[in-house]
């Protein structure tokens, strides 16, 4: 990822001074600002051997100092050193660098390290986007180099609605790429893309809820949860129910066939990325607006029966 601007190291006269960890914060433009990750095995690492490369600080907004490289050795020293310890001089340096350097060198200094989530990734994408409303998916993968707009705009959705999946779901996309427990695939992004229609602002409903558990434990592939969605809802007695097929007629088919022409609008767009994301938020809003509707044909139909 190629970062237009320049940093420069802050100029601090004469020798630096230890800094309380009180003063210190992790930066939100950090990728693993919000990971959960386990730092035991570093904190015992550091208090052996000291630190091997420096910790990366910049001047906080209202004083102190944020962490824009060196997340896990900061915890691994707090956790060591406690809040009341101190980071000492040759533990840091100190760099007066703008958001746009901030987040390129940080996403560099992380491809190094162990990878990150997929719900940490969408966190993150989430707390830049937060800072800057002007960016778009495209400006984000361009930025963060992530990967593609589509890709950007599954894990920012997933990262927004990751407390209403089942527990089965989030154990697994709380792992870090490439560490699945059992060493199997799991529960992926990919798989979220599947059921992400179903993911609404007011949760899952029971019926997928039980499907996507049986998904987790059976640590089922792409083509098997999508297999299982198609019979729940065309009426398979082996799968959990989806309401009955008469409730969901009334399900917009108009909105239906506005998705369809908005998905194939999409390809239609060439290189115009701000178009082309556009297209994608629509899409998206109307995907939700399906979803809805047949949430509402469903209860219609419970009450019925």
């Amino acid at each position: 990822m190629q970062v237009k601007s320049e940093a420069k190291q802050v100029e601090v006269g004469g020798q630096q001074d230890p800094i309380p960890l009180t003063e210190i914060k992790i930066s939100p433009l950090n990728p693993r600002y919000e990971s959960a990750t386990n730092v035991d095995g570093l904190a015992a690492d550091v208090d052996d051997r000291g630190l091997l490369q420096p910790i990366i600080l910049r001047a906080a907004e209202g004083g102190g100092y944020e962490v824009i490289i060196g997340s896990r050795r900061f915890r691994a020293i707090l956790a060591k050193r406690g809040p009341d310890g101190f980071l000492q001089p040759d533990e840091f340096t100190l760099e007066d660098w703008n958001d746009q350097f901030a987040i390129g060198a940080a996403v560099a200094e992380n491809d190094c390290r162990e990878p990150l989530s997929p719900v940490d990734e969408g966190r993150f994408l989430n707390r830049i986007a937060g800072r800057d409303p002007t960016l778009t998916d495209t400006h984000l993968a361009n930025l963060t180099g992530i990967g593609s707009r589509p890709r950007v705009n599954d894990l920012r959705h997933l990262a927004s609605h990751f407390g209403q999946l089942p527990e089965s779901w989030q154990v697994f996309l709380q792992v870090p790429h490439g560490d699945r427990p059992g060493d199997k695939p799991g529960i992926s992004l990919t798989h979220y893309k599947v059921v992400r229609a179903y993911v609404g602002e007011n949760g899952v409903e029971p019926w997928m809820r039980e499907l996507m558990d049986k998904a987790a434990a059976g640590l089922w592939s792409v083509d098997q949860l999508k297999k299982a969605i198609n019979d729940a809802t065309l009426g398979d007695p082996k799968e959990p129910k989806a309401p009955a097929k008469e409730a969901q007629k009334p399900a917009a088919p108009a909105y239906n066939r506005l998705l369809k022409l908005l998905e194939s609008a999409t390809k239609a767009c060439g290189t115009d990325a701000d178009l082309a994301d556009l297209v994608a938020k629509l899409a998206d809003h109307v995907r939700e607006k399906v979803a809805a509707k047949a949430a509402e044909a469903n209860a219609a139909g419970s009450k019925v029966d």
